[in-house]
């Protein structure tokens, strides 16, 4: 109880005074040394006291460790930008900032006296969203956020923050920012919403923030270090490549490139064919109505209609596809692979992991399937050879008009 009137008081009196009073936490260990104070009081003097009782409240402890955990971390830090929980006032590149400037800019008629036929967008921090509208040219609304000390060296900074180039190829970034005004503001963060009128192609950068774009009739090119990025109904190609972040993609008119480094990535029906590749975090393409290519390190895959080739690779995670109408190659080192509704030739293999096949093609393939540890398991028509080393089934069925590759080193295989 102590403690939190001391707390109380002191966060009230920060509010009405200049006084410096963020390093208080540094004396969090009082509270440990008035419990212990207590506990001793009550062994020398109340001990053989009946009516006086020593009780520690499980809330007290809580908040004890909470201090501590508090005194040890004060602050955290977003990318450059870091929070001190002692302190509401924001700390960016170690320049504590009393205020912020938040003003929203619109730009209409940009490239008006063109006919565009690409928008390039560059921005530092902040997101971008780009969406269609019915006019012949672009327009712009920006919303900047500018932390300062000298509101009106903001303001001077706050007129030129945007730089807009019109022409056939409009370009839209933010200013550059000098680091020697850094005590007076700090580099804007500005939320983009672009409007772009049909037939304009788009590419986008950004390394601190949220990528969306929708409705662009031509080829788009989006990269982003760190953010998500959201892309759907594009009339052409796309080409994404992301850091840290998701990438959501649905309804794309051509092919897709979609690169991630940590974080997921959903296709959902691409017209043209789909390579997509992640090192952490899970893969999911549906409704791939040409080939498709994924690549996969750490995460699961799923597969689902694919009217051209499928080659799917990954290292540890299962892997589920189903409805390929074409050739499939599937390869695994740490997990399970689960395969249904499969028409064209297959290969799989695994190192550690059961495969599970499931297809009407197996009524009419040329069958091998082999593991080292593990048993196999089918009803079909096969010849079974088991050894110390291997189990393996093989042989012909219907035809034997596909060929049908199972091997792997640790785990059952079953076939229906």
């Amino acid at each position: 109880a102590l403690g939190l009137i001391i707390l109380g008081v002191v966060l009230f009196i920060n509010n009405f005074t200049a006084i410096e009073i963020a390093d208080l936490y540094k004396y969090w260990p009082i509270l440990i040394i008035s419990v212990g104070l207590e506990m001793f009081v009550y062994i020398v003097i109340y001990r053989h006291d009946e009516n006086v009782k020593l009780r520690l409240d499980a809330l007290c402890i809580i908040f004890i460790i909470i201090a501590g955990i508090a005194a040890s971390y004060p602050s955290f830090k977003l990318n450059q930008v870091s929070f001190d929980i002692f302190d509401i006032n924001s700390t960016v590149n170690g320049v504590k900032y009393r205020s912020q400037l938040q003003e929203t800019i619109t730009k209409d008629g940009v490239s008006k006296d063109f006919t565009i036929n690409k928008l390039e967008v560059r921005n530092d921090f902040g997101d971008i969203k780009v969406l269609p509208h019915d006019e012949n040219y672009i327009k712009v609304e920006a919303l900047v956020k500018i932390k300062h000390n000298d509101e009106k060296a903001a303001r001077e900074y706050l007129e030129r923050v945007l730089n807009i180039t019109e022409g056939e190829k409009t370009q839209i970034s933010a200013a550059e920012y000098n680091q020697t005004n850094k005590n007076d503001y700090s580099r804007a963060e500005i939320d983009f919403v672009i409007y772009i009128p049909q037939g304009v192609e788009a590419d986008l950068d950004c390394s601190f923030g949220d990528i969306q774009a929708q409705g662009v009739t031509k080829d788009l090119v989006v990269n982003d270090k760190h953010g998500n990025i959201t892309v759907k109904d594009i009339g052409g190609s796309a080409v994404i490549k992301n850091s840290f972040g998701d990438i959501e993609l649905k309804n794309i008119g051509g092919k897709v490139e979609a690169d991630n480094q940590h974080g997921d990535i959903e296709a959902d029906t691409v017209n043209g064919a789909a390579r997509l590749e992640t090192s952490f975090g899970a893969i999911e393409a549906l409704n791939i109505r040409s080939s498709l290519n994924v690549k996969n390190s750490y995460g699961k895959i799923t597969v689902s209609n694919v009217t051209g080739d499928a080659e799917i690779k990954s290292s540890f995670g299962d892997i589920d596809a189903s409805n390929i109408d074409g050739d499939t190659v599937i390869s695994n080192n740490n997990g399970s692979i689960d395969v249904n509704e499969l028409m064209g030739d297959v290969q799989i293999t695994n190192s550690f992991g059961r495969i599970q096949y499931s297809s009407p093609n197996a009524q009419n393939a040329d069958i091998y399937a082999k593991t080292k540890f593990g048993d196999i398991e089918t009803d079909l028509p096969l010849n079974k050879t088991k050894s110390v080393n291997d189990n393996t089934i093989e042989g012909k069925t219907g035809k034997g008009k596909y060929r049908i590759e199972l091997t792997t080193n640790n785990g059952e295989i079953e076939i229906k």
